[in-house]
């Protein structure tokens, strides 16, 4: 469970720089 929420984190941070990519675009 605790690599899963990890796991899930990372792929959250992920979504999070593509916005700022996005944004910053």
């Amino acid at each position: 469970v605790c690599g899963e929420k990890q796991r899930f984190e990372k792929l959250m941070e992920h979504f999070r720089n593509e916005d700022n990519n996005i944004d910053f675009m």
